[in-house]
């Protein structure tokens, strides 16, 4: 079992594309998940910190590891819009 900690970010790019790639919306998702909407939409922009419980149910949803929605040492750094 991995464990998580602060160190480790959760990628929002990672998120959003596994939400997409599942063909699911923000609101789709925040009802399956039990959150609101805000805090997915939040979570995906980056300005939230969502808590490891949350993040769990979202892969759950959305079919991937929980492994899958954290950065890893091989992504590309993120580039400005």
């Amino acid at each position: 079992m991995r464990v998580y900690d602060r160190r480790m970010n959760v990628s929002t790019e990672r998120i959003r594309e596994a939400r997409k790639a599942a063909g699911m919306s923000q609101r789709v998702l925040a009802v399956a998940v039990g959150v609101s909407e805000d805090t997915i939409r939040r979570t995906e922009q980056g300005t939230h910190e969502t808590g490891a419980n949350v993040l769990g149910r979202i892969a759950q949803v959305l079919g991937v590891s929980v492994d899958d929605l954290y950065e890893h040492a091989t992504d590309p750094a993120p580039t400005a819009a």
